[in-house]
This record gives structure tokens, sequence and C-alpha cells, in this order.
């Protein structure tokens, strides 16, 4: 989305995550809907969980790559895609299968993921959560601008983990472009 948009939606998310997959086909809409037309910022964090180890972290870090060859949203759907056959086994092999079906060069994979170093967007990530207390995905958070801290959209039951319908987002878009 268009970096001067009034509204900042950001997906922390995790590819071995079941709900996370369940979740893509609203954030799909909401940057349909709203990212692509220039009303809200779409931001997404992997956020690795320890208890899928190490297909997290390994899924995070190969769509990372894949993001330095263009194909960021192409590796996403790739992983995601995986669901439909049950829960995946996320290992090293086949996700450079992924990343080759996908048209992506598997050399430069490699050299990106390997040697296993700290990856600064996976910092990143891990900082907001910390600081937000995102302890679960997928959570959904927003901010007006960059400067601002970020906001939670708690449930029913103030819990903040968990997807956010549709229409929770839909409003607070419209809410955040009508009152600039």
């Amino acid at each position: 989305g268009d970096p001067d948009s009034p509204i900042i939606i950001a997906e922390f998310f995790d590819f071995t995550c079941p709900h996370c997959a369940n979740y893509t086909p609203t954030l799909r809409d909401i940057i349909i809907s709203f990212a692509r037309s220039g009303y809200a910022k779409i931001e997404l964090y992997p956020l690795p969980a320890a208890s899928r180890e190490p297909g997290s972290t390994d899924s995070a870090r190969v769509a990372l790559c894949a993001a330095e060859q263009g194909a960021f949203w192409e590796m996403h759907d790739a992983i995601y895609s995986l669901y439909e056959d049950g829960i995946p086994d996320f290992n090293f092999e086949g996700l450079f299968m992924l990343s080759e079906e996908i048209g992506l060069d598997r050399n430069l994979i490699t050299a990106c993921i390997m040697p296993y170093t700290p990856n600064p967007a996976l910092e990143l990530a891990q900082a907001h959560a910390d600081e937000i207390g995102i302890s679960a995905t997928p959570t959904i958070v927003y901010r007006y601008n960059s400067n601002e801290a970020w906001r939670t959209i708690p449930d029913a039951s103030g819990g903040i983990g968990g997807g956010r319908p549709f229409q929770v987002l839909h409003d607070l878009i419209i809410e955040a472009n009508t009152s600039l």
C-alpha cells in the first residue's frame, strides 16, 4: 500500500501456524479492497514460534530470501498452499523445492539462508511483538502513522491474539480515511 496511507495494518504471522494459513484470504481481501487503492498500508511481520522449530524460522527465512528476488508473495502463497494436504513438514529441502517451483534461483536462496545468521527482519518483528505484548499468531494491530505506537484490536474477551474479521478492519480503515 501507499506509504502515506492514513492507517497501517500489520499482521504478525507464522507460516507453521494453521490459523495464519486460514486467515490469509481475509488479509488478501483487505489488500485488494484497501491497500492497492492507497486507503491502507499493510505490513507483515513473521513471528516464528519456538514450539514449531526449526520449520517456523526456516520458512520465514526462505520467504524473506524470496523477497530479495521480488517473490515474497509467491513464496507466501506457495508455503500456505502446503496446508491443502494437511499440516506440512517445513524442512529445508521442501522449502528449497518450493522456491524452485516458483522460479527462484536456488543458489541465491541458499546463499541468503546460509550461513545461519540472525535476520534483521525477524529481529524487528520480535522486537515489535515484545513491545506490544504479542505471544500468538495471527495477531492484527494498527497505527495511524509510523511514529505512533501500535494499537491492538481486542476481541470480545479482551484478548489480542487471533485474526480479526474483514468488517472490523474495514471499519477501522474507513474511519481513518474519513477523519482526514
